[in-house]
């Protein structure tokens, strides 16, 4: 099942599956609520859900980061018939804000395994 566990406004960790996370994400008195922490040890940052637009900024293990938007790739799900579910991880996008110390509020997109330990 695909999905991610979010931290809520009570400091407890819960798993929502791709369906509620749309919902929550879409129910904007909550979002300040959606947060993870970055699972890899380095995850490159992406201007846009797609691994051709990367940044020079990456992510690090235990970052906190904020939940904007979750995007699963429909278009390229369709073209390649892919329906197992770890192939469809792969096509599944999150646009995340990041409080860097240097440069600031950063917002952009992390792939899907950037909150699934390597």
């Amino acid at each position: 099942m695909i999905g991610l566990d979010i931290l809520n406004s009570n400091g407890n960790f819960t798993f929502y599956d791709m369906d509620s996370l749309s919902d929550i994400l879409d129910n904007s008195t909550e979002k300040s609520d959606i947060h993870s922490y970055i699972q890899l040890e380095k995850v490159q940052l992406y201007e846009q859900p797609d691994f051709q637009y990367p940044t020079y900024n990456y992510l690090k293990r235990n970052d906190f980061v904020k939940i904007l938007d979750v995007e699963l790739d429909n278009e390229k799900l369709k073209k390649t018939n892919l329906y197992e579910i770890y192939k469809i991880r792969k096509l599944l996008w999150f646009k995340v804000s990041y409080q860097s110390e240097k440069y600031g509020e950063i917002i952009n997109w992390v792939p899907w395994n950037a909150f699934y330990a390597d």
